[in-house]
């Protein structure tokens, strides 16, 4: 059907000798020339639609379109609407009735080109624990994610924008990203051990209280390396072997090492104070790292019986697990911190919260847990939008951005509607021309949906 309506459209120009948009030979010198404020191309996301004026030239005008599989045009008096149905480029003709034309090239899909969040060459562990997400923009959606090697990793697709991998054994594989219109993007995945982890890697706790560390990561099982000093007790959980137990004894400051089969070691900082509190946590005061989002498991001891009540200083990072208040017999209190309500620890740089505890004689305790930011790879630390500027007027009515960072999903606001529209897709940001604004620029402002104190500010000049 696309290629009749093409040859119809050539026989017509054959027929009526189809100019270049300055009018047919012959025609009126005195005639405005056939415009449109479309300009010579258009940028459309895939399903959308966008409408433009016509003007000059001998009404009444009507269009031809080349590849109706790609965009559709279609012409109600001075108004053309040009729809954009699946990723590709292709062109439409404006005619008037003397036989004038304009070419419009039209680009669905984005005007940046595929990519993903992802580096040429990833190395990950074996096991869910150690999986990776990533995401996708620019290209056309829909796109699709294809691994070489199932045996050695696992590929699939999280929504429409992200790609998560998880190795299953040691190994090499690869992946390809695609977009609607094929393009194609490939990415070296190496399955190798994860990385052994400890949480928390520091703590402080008096004699006689026990210390619970998680052990994550590595290759299972899992062992204490070298000797144990005398100052503390220290012993793998034989029912939850994931567990280093630590009860403190004498007063010092020394280093446990844990080792994996593979002989991977991370260290654990103990330090033992002198005397003991009325009142508090073990441990006090600990660190763990942004990555790990394992519980974190602390002790009230010294409590006065009854209701005692738990809070935090900064629910997006760590909040107390279960009820806020609880029953304490006046022995040992468990108690499990979990992640907060961002999901993730991710912080843009050493982060301390505060869990406290208030007893029912209204004695408060507290644990101080420092969040560790590595710089690297949890994606906090990276916020930005790019570019920072954009321009759009009469002849480019649509511009777009990418947003690397944060959450991967994002709330967007123009400071303009009137001059400008704002939409978010993933990571493309993609603004739209309504009219010229009164005052330049027009902040559009993006910002994480998992926490939205953190913004950006695109800066959009319409014309």
């Amino acid at each position: 059907m696309n290629k009749i309506w093409y040859f119809i459209f050539i026989f017509c120009c054959f027929l009526t000798g189809c100019g270049g948009g300055g009018g047919s030979g012959g025609s009126n010198p005195n005639q405005q020339a056939l415009v449109t404020t479309a300009g010579s191309s258009v940028i459309l996301p895939i399903s959308s639609a966008s409408q433009f004026e016509v003007s000059g030239g001998v009404p009444p005008y009507r269009v031809a379109n080349r590849d109706q599989a790609i965009a559709v045009g279609a012409i109600s008096g001075k108004i053309l609407t040009i729809g954009a149905v699946s990723a590709g480029s292709t062109s439409l003709l404006v005619l008037d009735n003397s036989g004038a034309s304009i070419s419009i090239n039209v680009q669905v899909g984005s005007s940046i080109p595929l990519y993903t969040t992802a580096a040429s060459s990833v190395t990950i562990g074996v096991g869910d624990a150690a999986s990776r997400t990533f995401t996708i923009g620019g290209g056309g959606a829909p796109y699709t994610v294809q691994g070489s090697a199932n045996e050695v990793a696992r590929v699939e697709m999280i929504g429409g924008t992200q790609w998560k991998v998880t190795g299953i054994t040691i190994g090499t594989t690869t992946v390809k990203i695609r977009d609607a219109a094929g393009t194609e993007v490939q990415v070296a995945v190496s399955v190798g051990a994860p990385e052994l982890r400890v949480s928390p890697t520091d703590l402080k706790l008096f004699p006689g209280i026990t210390a619970v560390v998680k052990i994550s990561g590595g290759q299972p099982p899992y062992r204490i390396a070298g000797g144990i000093p005398a100052a503390v007790d220290a012993r793998i959980s034989s029912t939850q072997p994931d567990e280093l137990i630590i009860v403190g004894k004498l007063a010092s400051e020394l280093e446990l090492s844990v080792a994996d089969a593979t002989g991977q070691l991370q260290k654990v900082t103990v330090k033992v104070e002198i005397g003991q509190a009325t009142f508090g946590f073990s441990p006090s005061s600990l660190s763990v790292s942004e990555n790990d989002n394992q519980n974190i498991n602390l002790t009230i001891f010294g409590a006065a019986a009854g209701e005692i009540c738990l809070f935090t200083s900064d629910s997006r990072y760590l909040k107390p697990a279960g009820a806020a208040c609880r029953v304490a017999s006046g022995a040992g209190l468990p108690v499990v911190v979990e992640t907060g309500t961002l999901g993730s620890r991710c912080v843009n740089s050493d982060t301390e919260v505060t869990i406290t505890a208030v007893d029912s004689a209204r004695a408060v305790g507290t644990a101080t847990i420092k969040i560790l930011d590595n710089g690297v790879g949890c994606g906090a630390e990276s916020f930005a939008i790019s570019p920072s500027a954009l321009t759009l007027n009469a002849a480019a009515t649509v511009g777009q951005a990418v947003v690397t960072g944060g959450s991967g999903t994002y709330l967007v606001s123009s400071a303009n509607p009137a001059a400008v529209t704002v939409v978010a897709a993933g990571s493309v940001v993609t603004v739209t021309r309504v009219a010229a604004a009164a005052a330049n620029p027009v902040a559009v402002t993006v910002r994480d949906s998992r926490d939205p104190s953190r913004s950006l500010t695109l800066n959009v000049t319409v014309n």
